[in-house]
């Protein structure tokens, strides 16, 4: 996305819609990306490549509301 990240978008997007749920996925490995500064360690995120039954079960947890990140509580 020409100059926003996801992150900043999520921010954006958690200021509209306090409850939105957000699922970050990255080509980044799942223990990288928190340690760099560019998620909470709580937030939700996939980490690319995944197959689609684990996109699935990772959807339904965060819209399930029992994983944490922007627009939930923890």
């Amino acid at each position: 996305m020409p100059g926003m990240s996801g992150y900043d978008l999520a921010i954006r997007l958690a200021e509209l819609r306090p409850n939105i749920k957000c699922l970050f996925m990255s080509g980044f490995a799942a223990d990288f990306v928190p340690h760099v500064g560019i998620l909470d360690a709580d937030m939700n995120f996939l980490s690319k490549p995944f197959q689609r039954d684990v996109l699935a079960r990772k959807v339904r947890e965060v819209l399930g509301g029992r994983a944490a990140g922007i627009g939930t509580d923890p």
